[in-house]
């Protein structure tokens, strides 16, 4: 038989996400927006090239969906099936050279203007 006590413990509860790029605040109840967030976190390896970016380094970084598509999709290829599956098209990430991108705070909810 096992016994237990309630143990109450405190944690933190999500109440919003703020994209690190563009500033717009999603709060929890924009549940499509959350779920579609990216949350980035990069730890830097021994051997990196930038004393910066590198070795012992964690970097983290939110991102709303559409500043992710802005940023990623000039760099990757559009590809139908998965690493499990037999890739049936890739389209050729073309190349771009001195790219600036631009992002404009919107929204009233953004706690960031």
């Amino acid at each position: 038989m096992r016994y237990y006590k309630e143990k109450k413990e405190e944690c933190l509860e999500l109440t919003g996400i703020t994209c690190d790029v563009c500033g717009n605040h999603y709060p929890v109840e924009d549940w499509a927006e959350i779920q579609a967030f990216y949350c980035f976190e990069y730890h830097g390896c021994y051997g990196s090239d930038e004393d910066e970016w590198g070795d012992g380094i964690t970097w983290q970084s939110d991102q709303c969906q559409h500043c992710l598509a802005k940023i990623m999709k000039p760099y990757s290829r559009k590809v139908i099936g998965t690493y499990m599956t037999k890739i049936v098209k890739e389209e050729p990430v073309p190349v771009v050279e001195n790219i600036q991108i631009s992002y404009e705070s919107k929204g009233k909810d953004n706690p960031n203007p």
